[in-house]
């Protein structure tokens, strides 16, 4: 994000979060703001209402992780770092699927929407600062194993316990 400071873009990321993220999901930031021990609530296409705790926030980057029932375990990194004369914004995201329903679902396709999505909320940052964003995308497995000792976690999945006080 050309001619902008890193502290600018992760203060404007922070304020309207939200804002950025497509119209089929809504983001309802925590009234406190995105700060530590603070929770934001997700509902994605009338199909799942989930939420994110904030681990983390400094001047250039803030951290989510997710809880029980979610369709990812892991932690969701936003930050922003000084390139040239503006500011590169990143997402990184150290997740796997919870339980083996949204394991299926990842391999049938969900993986792509979710990557969709991180795209299109930074590329809504980069139109907000009125900049035309160059995206790079890298994925990394770590870990390529199934923990078959999680899967009862299905019980918790959020699609199935929404209303019926899932995470």
């Amino acid at each position: 994000i050309p001619g902008h400071a890193p502290d600018e873009v992760i203060a404007e990321w922070k304020a309207n979060y939200g804002d950025f993220w497509p119209r089929h999901s809504k983001f309802n930031a925590p009234l406190a703001g995105i700060k530590p021990g603070e929770i934001g609530t997700i509902d994605s296409m009338q199909v799942l209402s989930t939420g994110v705790m904030v681990i983390y926030v400094d001047d250039d980057s803030f951290c989510f992780m997710t809880p029980e029932g979610h369709p990812f375990a892991g932690w969701i990194t936003f930050s922003v770092v000084p390139s040239g004369e503006g500011s590169i914004a990143r997402v990184q995201l150290l997740i796997r699927a919870s339980d083996p329903l949204y394991e299926l679902s990842v391999f049938f396709g969900t993986g792509k929407g979710e990557d969709a999505m991180w795209r299109h909320v930074l590329q809504s940052l980069a139109a907000y600062f009125d900049i035309q964003p160059k995206a790079s995308q890298e994925i990394v497995k770590v870990d390529r194993k199934r923990l078959w000792e999680n899967a009862g976690n299905w019980r918790r999945n959020a699609v199935f316990t929404r209303g019926r006080g899932g995470s």
